[in-house]
């Protein structure tokens, strides 16, 4: 009986050390959302096979409506297929390597609301031509935009007080 008890506490205390937190996923349009609290962010879309994004300012799940905050990491990572993404002004944050590699990526409508461009956000999109960052951001992160051969206007505003090493 002891055996069965500290195999009991030995996997309980495993898995409030681990800090596991379940997450709640599900789909909208062909995109993939989690719960994050009382909001919805982007999550892995990396197989999305549509050319063209236009992410919602919020998204209905088990009827309550939930406000998109975030593209998270790694969010559209090496999809090749996306052509034009436009974001919502309720998202904030762009977050890391969220559309890395995205080689035939043309636009992007990175709206004022947007504070945070992750690490290597649009790393390799070599298909962006240009790119206005928006007046909330103040950092532009390391390798946000290194290896996007395409650009040929960059617009920063006076908000950009930082801008993090190899980030064009």
């Amino acid at each position: 009986m002891k055996k069965y008890v500290r195999y009991l506490l030995v996997l309980l205390m495993c898995g409030s050390l681990t800090g596991v937190k379940a997450q709640k996923t599900f789909q909208v349009d062909g995109i993939n959302y989690y719960l994050d609290g009382s909001e919805a962010r982007v999550s892995d879309n990396r197989d999305y096979s549509g050319s063209k994004i236009i992410i919602p300012n919020s998204v209905l799940y088990d009827g309550k409506n939930y406000p998109v905050t975030s593209i998270a990491d790694s969010a559209f990572y090496g999809n090749w297929r996306l052509i034009e993404v436009t974001i919502p002004n309720s998202v904030t944050n762009i977050g890391n390597y969220a559309f890395h590699n995205c080689s035939d990526l043309t636009a992007i409508t990175i709206p004022n609301s947007v504070t945070t461009i992750g690490d290597y956000a649009f790393h390799n999109c070599s298909g962006l031509t240009t790119v206005t960052i928006p007046n909330a951001v103040t950092n532009i992160e390391n390798h946000a935009f290194q290896g996007c051969t395409g650009l040929t206007t960059v617009t920063i505003p006076n908000s950009v007080t930082n801008i993090e090493r190899y980030a064009f």
